[in-house]
């Protein structure tokens, strides 16, 4: 039995289920990662300014991130998940600008698409919105340039 249970914990996070994975906590310092410094991509549109680091199979949110306060987008199926953060006080509302939210600590998401969603109250292509600082980049190009 314990030998199956593995081979679920390994199979369901490829199929995009993370229900038997244990959730990964990550701190971002500059003290902790100044010897190896997490990659950094950005979405900086739509008057957002949120950063996210790839670290430990997670895509973390970096704390003073910036989201969008209320897109009224049509439908977002992350909303229930942005309402969550709210409720635990991890997305408040800007007090500089009160149509953008702030991210009040880091915070790890499973995929890249619910961070973008999240972050942009929309629907999002996780791997296309998040671009390497600095960069034009997206993700998915990154990533496909690191497998050659």
């Amino acid at each position: 039995m314990e030998g199956f249970i593995a081979q679920v914990r390994l199979v369901l996070p490829v199929l995009g289920f993370d229900i038997a994975r244990e959730p990964v906590t990550v701190t971002l310092t500059r003290t902790v990662h100044s010897e190896h410094p997490a990659m950094i991509f950005r979405i900086n549109s739509v008057g957002v300014d949120a950063r996210m680091s790839p670290i430990a199979d997670e895509y973390i949110v970096h704390k003073g991130s910036t989201a969008r306060a209320n897109a009224k987008a049509a439908w977002n199926g992350y909303q229930g998940l942005r309402d969550r953060l709210k409720s635990e006080g991890k997305l408040v509302v800007n007090p500089k600008d009160q149509s953008l939210l702030v991210f009040t600590e880091d915070v790890p998401f499973s995929s890249l698409s619910a961070a973008a969603a999240v972050v942009l109250d929309r629907q999002a292509a996780g791997p296309n919105e998040w671009k390497l600082d600095g960069t034009k980049t997206s993700y998915a190009e990154w990533q496909q340039a690191q497998l050659q």
